[in-house]
C-alpha cells in the first residue's frame, strides 16, 4: 500500500515539474516576441573621454560612479500622540569613485600619473578633471561632469582590458542642454 501511495506522488510531482516547464517556456517565449518587436529607441552607447587639467588623456568604454549620496540616519522619534516613529534625515555627503573601463591599454601619460601616486608624490598625482560622454555614432558631446581633487586610487591592466579608480572631492555636471539622441 505504501508502495502505490509513494508511485502516486511521484507521479503528480513530475506532472507539476512538467507543467512548470512548459508553463516557462510559454511565458520566455512570449518575452521573445515582444522584445523582437520592440525597437531600438533608447538603447544608446557612448565613450567617456578623461580630461585632467584641460588635457584628455584617454577614451574608455565603460564609465560607473559620476555620482554622490548622503548617508542615511535614522533615529526613533516619539509623536505627540506617544507612537514611535522611525524618523530619517539626511548625514554626511558621499562622493562616489570613479570607475572607468577600456579595453586596451592606455597612454604612458595616464600610468605616470598613477607612479606619482605609488612614488608618494602626492602634490602631483591630485589634479582636477572631467568625464565627457560621447555619443558613440556621431562623437558629440552629450554630457560632462567636472571633478576637483581626484587621484588615481588604482590602475590595472588585467590582459582583457584596464580599470581605472579616480577618487576625488566633488563632482558636478557642467551646465548644458539635455541630451536628445538623433532618430
Amino acid at each position: 500500500m505504501r508502495d502505490k501511495h509513494l508511485q502516486s506522488v511521484a507521479i503528480i510531482c513530475s506532472i507539476i515539474v512538467i507543467a512548470l516547464v512548459l508553463i516557462s517556456s510559454v511565458r520566455l517565449a512570449g518575452q521573445n516576441i515582444q522584445t523582437e518587436l520592440l525597437p531600438d529607441e533608447g538603447i544608446h552607447t557612448f565613450l567617456f573621454r578623461l580630461e585632467l587639467e584641460g588635457q584628455v588623456v584617454a577614451e574608455y568604454t565603460e564609465c560607473f560612479g559620476l555620482g554622490s549620496s548622503n548617508e542615511i540616519k535614522e533615529e526613533l522619534v516619539e509623536t505627540s500622540a506617544g507612537v514611535l516613529v522611525r524618523q530619517k534625515t539626511p548625514g554626511a555627503l558621499e562622493w562616489q569613485n570613479i570607475l572607468l573601463k577600456r579595453p586596451s591599454l592606455s597612454e604612458p601619460t595616464l600610468w605616470a600619473w598613477r607612479q606619482a601616486m605609488e612614488s608618494g608624490d602626492v602634490a602631483d598625482a591630485i589634479q582636477g578633471g572631467a568625464i565627457e560622454v560621447l555619443d558613440r555614432d556621431s562623437l558629440e558631446i552629450v554630457a560632462r561632469w567636472e571633478f576637483q581633487s581626484g587621484w588615481p586610487a588604482s590602475l590595472a591592466f588585467s590582459g582583457t582590458g584596464e580599470e581605472l579608480v579616480i577618487v576625488h572631492d566633488g563632482l558636478k555636471r557642467a551646465s548644458g542642454e539635455p541630451y536628445e539622441p538623433r532618430r
